[in-house]
């Protein structure tokens, strides 16, 4: 059931691999114009991305960093691209497709950036129009934006 949605989201993921060209590749060609990503969270790549031109511009911020103050070091490195392994991929009852994966990668500033994920996508016309995205978003903001979480008491007290 929903075999066609299934395919379409796992090109998809296949074509995940490389530099950021060719990820952006592979959103051009799996992703309707009207496409949302939504990815859970409060970092800089959080939110609701309506539309292909939000979306490319959020995998800017990914792989070229948020322009935060601190270390220019940020974003993806695209030498060294991203591996996405699919873990597993269901239809679910109402259409939609959850994959299960998990990323390699390395930021900029040369930490690791394997990310363990559960998407969860809607399919429309052959073309991805939804996508719900869960992962760890700490290893977000070590890898891609080189931030680091600090214990609470070593914050300002303003910021406690």
């Amino acid at each position: 059931m929903f075999e066609k949605e299934k395919t379409i989201v796992r090109k998809w993921a296949e074509l995940m691999f490389g530099g950021e060209s060719s990820v952006k590749e592979g959103y051009a060609l799996m992703f309707a114009d009207n496409a949302t990503w939504t990815l859970i969270g409060t970092t800089p790549a959080s939110g609701k991305h309506v539309g292909l031109d939000a979306i490319m511009k959020n995998l800017d911020r990914c792989f070229q960093g948020d322009g935060r103050p601190g270390s220019k070091d940020q974003g993806l490195d695209s030498e060294v691209g991203v591996k996405v392994t699919i873990k597993d991929i269901q239809a679910l009852e109402d259409g939609r497709v959850l994959m299960l994966a998990s990323t390699k990668a390395v930021g900029n500033n040369g930490l690791p950036y394997n990310n363990e994920y559960a998407w969860i996508f809607r399919v429309e016309n052959d073309r991805i129009v939804d996508w719900l995205e869960y992962c760890d978003t700490v290893c977000i903001e070590t890898a891609m934006f080189n931030k680091r979480v600090v214990p609470a008491e070593e914050l300002p007290a303003h910021l406690r």
